[in-house]
């Protein structure tokens, strides 16, 4: 677990020289925290009441290892005792977009593909852990824009990053950078395959 230098929400997360090269690299989930903002010079805490909730990004499209990030989101929601919510987010390519405008509901049949798809990913998790009460969610829009804004309603986002060997070395992903900059709440990053 790491910590910040927790500044408003306006500014954003500023993770420093430790944080970013450790949720980068580390083997194992790293979860960065900011528990306090400051206003008018004196410290709040960002979430002053927990709702109990557990928000999980995930990305059911590609051909990405998602058991592990479903492991650690059941296992910790089990182990918190609270709700788990799952958010899958999408959007239409670019090129539909004319196509979008002048039939809004275009995307309905996919959006309708893909629930059914998460719902599938999610069933076997929630035979295995009953005691967690898991929602799926699928939402059309920016992935990581969308996770920070239900950020506000969770305990903890959770989010993957994938495991690649780069001759630049570690990098994070577009939608886990955002979420760690931006999210109200506090983020773990799980490595996957």
């Amino acid at each position: 677990m790491l910590g910040s230098q927790g500044l408003d929400r306006f500014t954003g997360f500023v993770i420093g020289t430790t944080s970013l090269p450790v949720a980068a690299a580390s083997p194992c989930p790293v979860v960065l925290v900011r528990g306090w903002k400051t206003a008018g010079g004196k410290q709040e805490p960002l979430i002053k009441h927990p709702p109990g909730q557990l928000l999980l990004g995930i990305d059911i499209r590609g051909t990405e290892d998602y058991e592990t990030l479903l492991e650690f989101g059941f296992s910790e929601a089990a182990r918190r005792h609270c709700r788990l919510r799952i958010l899958h987010a999408w959007a239409l390519p670019p090129t539909y977009a004319p196509a979008q405008t002048a039939d809004p509901g275009l995307g309905n049949e996919l959006a309708g593909r893909i629930v059914q798809a998460l719902e599938q990913v999610v069933e076997p998790w929630r035979q295995r852990f009953q005691e967690v009460t898991a929602q799926t969610g699928v939402v059309m829009g920016a992935p990581g824009a969308e996770l920070v804004y239900a950020s506000s309603e969770s305990d903890l986002v959770i989010v993957g990053r994938r495991e690649r060997s780069l001759p630049v070395g570690p990098r994070l992903g577009h939608v886990t950078h955002a979420v760690i900059h931006h999210a109200a709440s506090p983020v773990a990053i799980v490595p996957h395959p």
